[in-house]
C-alpha cells in the first residue's frame, strides 16, 4: 500500500523532509512528479533526495512513498533502447514493465576482482611506460550505450588530421620566419651549443650532436679509436719493403673501426633513457648514431690512406707510384666496406649484446660481469661483419681464379662500397625495429649497469 503525505517540513537544496512512518532507507518516492529516494531516517522525520532537483517543488506538494527501491526492467527488450536515469524511455518507445528488478545490489568485493595483467604493447614509449594499457581494460570511447561509434571515430579522425595539418603549417611558418627574418642584417655566431649548431635541425640531428659531445669528452673510448693507428704502425714495421702488407692494414683498421658502436648504448645510458621518455623512435636513434660514425670512418680511413702513402714511400723508396696508389685505393675501399658492414651489424647487436662499462669518473675500473662479455660479444659482431662481406669476397675470388690483371682489380672498389652500404642500410633498419621492440628492456639493462658502476 502506497502512503501519501501532503505536507513537506523543509526544502534544503535537493533534499526535502517530511514526517512519515513505516518507511525504509532507500525506498523510492514521488515528490510531485519527480522521483526521490530516502537517504536519512531520524525518528519520524524522513529526508529524501529529489533526483531532478527541487526547483518548482513547494511545501504543499504531495509525497507518495512507493514502498520499493528504484527498479528497472531486465530483459532482451532493453537492447537498442535509450532510457534516462530513472528508466523512462527517451526513444519514444513503449515503457517496459516486465521482470522488474532493483538496480541496487551488494557491492563487489575488490579483493575478488581479477587484476588485468596482459599488457597491450602499443610501441609508443609514452603510453607503454606512463599510461600502460592492459587487456579487459574498458576504454572510455565505448562506455556510452547507443553511441554511434563509426561517426564518433570518424569525428575523432577528422579532428586528429586537422590538428596534424595545423601543427605542420604552424611549424613551417615558424621555421620560415626564423630563416627569413633578419636575413639582411649582420649575422651572429651562436655560442655555447657546440655540435647542436651544425647538426641537422631534426631529432636524429640532436642524437648525433649528443653522441659527438660525449665522444669528445669520454676517455673510455679513446683506446678504441687509437687501435687503427696502431694496426697501421705494426703492419708497417712488418712490411719488409712489401707495400701490399702496409695497405692490408686498412682492412684490419676498417674491421676494428665499429667496435666502439657494438656496445655504444652502455656508454650513454642516461642520454638513451631521456630518448625513451621523449618518445624517440629506434630508427631515428640509429640514423643519428650512424651519421656520426660514418663521418668518423670516412675521415679516419682517408687519413690512414694518406699515412699509408707516406709509410710506403719511406719504406720502399717508391713515392706516390700509380700502382701503389691503385692498390691502396682497393684496400681502402675494402676496409671502408668492412667498416660500414660492421657498423650495420653493430646497430643490431648493440640492442641485445650489451655489457657493463666503467664509469667516466673511473675509466680504468672493471665492473662485475664485464670481462667475459667484453671478450666474447665483440667477436660476434666482427665475425658477422666479415660474413656479410661475402659478396665482395666472392667477386675477388672469381677475379683471382680468372687471372684478372692490372686495372681490372679496381672493380672491387664499387663492389666493396656497395656491399658495405647495403649492409649498413639493412642494419640501421633492423636495429631500429629491434630497438622499438626492446626499448624498455634496454632501459632496465642500462639501469642495472649503472648500479654496477657505483
Amino acid at each position: 500500500m502506497q502512503k501519501v503525505y501532503t505536507k513537506i517540513e523543509s526544502i534544503v537544496g535537493n533534499v526535502v523532509t517530511v514526517r512519515a512512518s513505516g518507511v525504509r532507507s532507500g525506498d523510492l518516492a514521488l515528490v510531485g512528479e519527480s522521483y526521490a529516494s530516502v537517504i536519512k531516517l531520524s525518528g519520524d522525520l524522513v529526508s529524501l533526495q529529489v533526483f531532478a532537483g527541487t526547483q518548482g517543488v513547494s511545501t504543499t506538494d504531495t509525497v507518495r512513498f512507493l514502498g520499493r527501491p528504484m527498479m528497472v526492467s531486465f530483459s532482451d527488450d532493453l537492447l537498442g533502447r535509450v532510457f534516462d536515469g530513472a528508466g523512462v524511455p527517451r526513444d519514444n518507445g513503449p515503457a517496459l514493465t516486465e521482470n522488474m528488478i532493483p538496480i541496487g545490489g551488494p557491492s563487489v568485493n575488490p579483493a575478488k576482482r581479477i587484476v588485468p595483467k596482459r599488457m597491450i604493447r602499443t610501441g609508443i614509449p609514452m603510453i607503454d611506460v606512463f599510461n600502460t594499457l592492459v587487456e579487459s581494460q574498458k576504454l572510455p570511447i565505448f562506455s556510452v550505450s547507443g553511441e554511434p561509434y563509426n561517426q564518433l571515430l570518424a569525428r575523432i579522425a577528422i579532428l586528429a588530421v586537422t590538428w596534424i595539418v595545423c601543427f605542420a603549417v604552424c611549424t613551417w611558418c615558424l621555421r620560415h620566419e626564423r630563416l627569413t627574418i633578419g636575413a639582411n642584417s649582420p649575422s651572429e655566431t651562436a655560442k655555447g651549443i657546440g655540435a647542436f649548431a651544425w647538426m641537422p635541425d631534426s631529432t636524429s640531428g640532436a642524437v648525433s650532436a649528443r653522441l659527438i659531445t660525449y665522444l669528445k669528452r669520454d676517455p673510455r673510448q679513446a683506446m678504441t679509436f687509437a687501435m687503427p693507428v696502431l694496426f697501421l704502425i705494426i703492419f708497417a714495421f712488418q712490411a719488409h719493403g712489401i707495400s701490399a702488407v702496409v695497405w692490408q692494414s686498412l682492412i684490419w683498421c676498417g674491421w676494428f673501426m665499429s667496435v666502439v658502436e657494438s656496445n655504444g648504448l652502455a656508454y650513454d645510458g642516461r642520454g638513451f633513457t631521456m630518448e625513451v621518455i621523449a618518445g624517440v623512435r629506434g630508427r631515428t636513434d640509429r640514423i643519428g648514431r650512424v651519421r656520426v660514425y660514418v663521418g668518423i670512418m670516412v675521415v679516419y680511413m682517408v687519413l690512414l690512406y694518406l699515412a699509408g702513402i707516406v709509410l710506403v714511400g719511406a719504406l720502399t723508396g717508391r713515392w706516390a707510384q700509380p700502382d701503389d696508389l691503385a692498390t691502396g685505393l682497393i684496400f681502402l675501399a675494402t676496409g671502408m666496406g668492412i667498416a660500414l658492414s660492421g657498423l650495420g651489424v653493430a646497430e643490431v647487436t648493440s640492442c641485445v649484446l650489451m655489457y657493463p662499462v666503467a664509469s667516466m669518473d673511473k675509466p680504468f675500473s672493471a665492473p662485475q660481469g664485464r670481462a667475459m662479455a667484453q671478450g666474447f660479444f665483440p667477436f660476434v659482431y666482427m665475425l658477422g661483419s666479415l660474413l656479410l662481406m661475402l659478396p665482395t669476397g666472392i667477386v675477388a675470388l672469381v677475379m683471382l681464379l680468372t687471372g684478372a690483371e692490372g686495372g681490372m682489380w679496381l672493380a672491387i672498389i664499387p663492389v666493396a662500397l656497395a656491399n658495405g652500404i647495403g649492409i649498413l642500410a639493412l642494419g640501421t633498419w633492423l636495429g631500429g625495429k629491434l630497438m622499438d621492440a626492446r626499448m624498455l628492456s634496454i632501459v632496465a639493462t642500462l639501469d642495472s649497469f649503472a648500479s654496477l658502476q657505483k
